[in-house]
């Protein structure tokens, strides 16, 4: 998994010890890695990784939907990895199983937007949630949007 903040790109290994590396492009610094074995705890094990969907604030990773063994079918999970400890957090988890969704920090809040309800990009998610308060809140996209999207899980694609 891959996201970048400011000058820093994040790389979470997809395998059960689930490494963390930095690289700072500013300065072209390789740091790492970070355990982030502690999102096993909260079922990251039994997880597709490359379907998650990522986003990084500067202080945590945070990983959002997915697919989850052994069906591969979308996944409510949610939850951050503080990218210098290595401490996971559970989140509350979705109100809608996703896979393959866009996910994103707008004026603070996290939103997950979009996806599919399994790997292979069927049956799509018409809904976008923000973390408001300690839950998450749904709201519907637009038809046009739900029909527009790219139906390729990891490409994290909704726009038409």
């Amino acid at each position: 998994l891959l996201c970048a903040y400011d000058d820093v790109l994040y790389l979470l290994t997809a395998t059960d010890d689930n490494l963390l590396y930095t690289l700072d492009t500013a300065v072209g610094a390789l740091e790492g890695p970070v355990d982030g074995s502690a999102l096993n705890r909260f079922g990251f094990d039994k997880m597709d990784g490359r379907s998650s969907s990522v986003f990084c604030d500067g202080r945590y990773l945070w990983l959002l939907g997915g697919s989850a063994a052994p069906d591969f079918d979308a996944s409510s999970l949610a939850m951050r990895l503080d990218v210098e400890t290595g401490e996971a957090t559970a989140l509350p988890t979705l109100n809608r199983a996703r896979v393959g969704s866009a996910a994103a920090l707008l004026d603070g809040v996290p939103i997950v937007a979009g996806g599919s309800l399994e790997w292979g990009g069927y049956g799509l998610v018409g809904s976008v949630e923000r973390l408001v308060g300690g839950a998450w809140v749904s709201s519907p996209m637009p038809e046009s949007l739900v029909a527009g999207q790219d139906r390729a899980p990891g490409r994290g694609g909704i726009a038409p």
